[in-house]
């Protein structure tokens, strides 16, 4: 590849290239009544950073529904892709993959576009990672959060963050018609400094407590849309509470569940034991925002603060169940060694799974429908671990995957963000190494569904240590890591 073979704009904040002359297109739909396409298109890529290093040809596919519906191998120095006649519809996607040989090199995909009378509504823009690597896409002196994060939710076109500062931020993967990234204040919310977010898996975020009681719902757009009173056990845990919700949004009428597990109203108070339901319930079409209702379920058999809390479906009889494990927190004691696992439907008895070690600020991640990964975690003597759990979840209780396993490529930390990427893939970033220190550190940890106990292996670093950080899976497929110290991109190798 030479500097002649591309056309480089590196605007302030992210570089752009087109691209142009398409090999021959393959395995394409066809319709009679479309006409075919040309569809300008470019890729986006960090500053600093080039993913088509090394490459000698792109390749390019549209697919929709999981479906490829077209094919093409490419030059490094295409514009545009040449289309057949595609039924009109939205949900396409560009996946372009710089290669060498066999050999990938980067990959990334669009955001979803239309193809209507007008061609591809918006052109699509293609943030192209190299693999395994984690890049600043803001630069390394770009805008980012005023505190470590605590809530973080994919949206259609990027995410929606809040910072320990109560501070709502709206991060757009291609917000200008270069396809520049942004970052920017939505609101500012100090009734919520340091409250704890749940995604509520629609593009919007609960936060419960903090400076004050009550929750509030933030939507796709960071605008606040609810915000309300609960019930008295959630009024007095402010702080150091863990929510995890326990129902998938299948349509924009449906009421989501949300649990609340423990917390304290200062930092100073022994962690309580509450187990509180958080139902969002929508109102109707034009009317200010969802209504926010508590009940109390079963307690805990003692206080938990500072935890983790996922939720699972293990399957169950006749229908999936669902279980919430929590874990990695504090009790009166200190760092404890238990995990929780609760019946949000109270049906089963909470069951205390012994996890060995008492660590706090583990990394909780859900891996399939029945096993969590639990990583790190800070004892309270200082020291911190590198080990990771395997904890296989069923509709009467838990254990722990025997034996466990080996972790020589884990770094010792603890608050590191987790994130799921499909197939038993488990990425984690950042946290606090030994002493405090941030870290920037990133681990692949591939449970093996059908092999446990599974391996850990090192991958790309954060470009800056961060200690406060949250993951998100973006709808094109790149991690956002984000946190006070800066935003990264990340693209999975797998």
């Amino acid at each position: 590849m030479t500097g002649s073979a591309l056309r480089v704009r590196r605007p302030r904040l992210l570089g752009v290239v087109a691209l142009s002359a398409l090999g021959l297109l393959v395995g394409a739909a066809s319709c009679t009544d479309a006409p075919p396409l040309d569809v300008p298109f470019s890729l986006v890529f960090a500053p600093g950073d080039d993913p088509l290093l090394g490459a000698s040809a792109l390749v390019l596919e549209v697919e929709r529904d999981g479906e490829v519906v077209a094919r093409a191998r490419a030059g490094l120095d295409a514009t545009s892709l040449p289309l057949p006649a595609l039924p009109f519809a939205p949900g396409y996607r560009l996946r372009v993959e710089a290669v060498d040989g066999a050999l990938v090199l980067a990959r990334g995909t669009s955001f979803p576009f239309t193809v209507d009378e007008r061609g591809a509504t918006p052109p699509p823009h293609v943030f192209l990672g190299r693999l395994g690597r984690a890049v600043a896409p803001l630069g390394q002196a770009g805008a980012r959060p005023d505190g470590a994060v605590l809530g973080l939710a994919p949206t259609a076109d990027g995410a929606v963050l809040v910072s320990t500062e109560g501070t709502v931020y709206v991060y757009r993967q291609h917000d200008g018609p270069d396809g520049l990234p942004s970052l920017t204040v939505r609101a500012h919310l100090p009734g919520r400094a340091w409250a704890a977010w749940v995604d509520l898996g629609d593009g919007r975020l609960l936060g419960v407590g903090g400076a004050t009681a009550g929750a509030t719902v933030v939507d796709a757009n960071g605008d606040v849309v609810a915000t309300e009173p609960l019930s008295p056990e959630l009024d007095g845990l402010r702080l150091d509470v863990c929510l995890a919700r326990t129902s998938e949004p299948v349509t924009s009428t449906a009421t989501i569940e949300v649990i609340a597990v423990g917390g304290r109203a200062r930092t100073s108070d022994p962690p309580g034991n509450a187990v509180v339901r958080i139902d969002i319930v929508p109102t109707e079409p034009g009317a200010a925002g969802p209504t926010l209702g508590a009940i109390a379920l079963e307690a805990l058999p003692s206080g938990v603060a500072g935890a983790a809390c996922v939720a699972v479906h293990p399957p169950g009889a006749t229908v999936p169940a669902t279980r919430v494990v929590v874990a990695g927190g504090v009790d009166a004691l200190g760092a404890t060694g238990d995990a929780f696992v609760l019946d949000p439907e109270a049906v089963q008895p909470i069951v205390r799974v012994a996890l060995g070690a008492a660590l706090a600020d583990r990394a909780v991640v859900r891996v399939s429908d029945r096993v969590v990964v639990i990583a790190g975690g800070l004892a309270s003597d200082g020291r911190v671990s590198g080990d990771f759990a395997l904890l296989d979840v069923d509709t009467l209780g838990a254990s722990v995957v025997e034996p466990r396993p080996s972790s020589p490529f884990l770094p010792a930390r603890a608050r590191a963000a987790g994130i799921a990427l499909g197939n038993g893939v488990v990425v984690l970033f950042g946290g606090r190494e030994l002493g405090g220190l941030p870290s920037d550190s990133a681990s692949l940890i591939d449970v093996g569904l059908d092999a446990f106990p599974g391996v850990a292996r090192p991958t790309g670093a954060l470009p800056v240590a961060d200690d406060g950080v949250r993951a998100v899976r973006l709808a094109d497929e790149s991690v956002l890591v984000v946190g006070g110290r800066g935003v990264a991109l990340y693209v999975s190798p797998r």
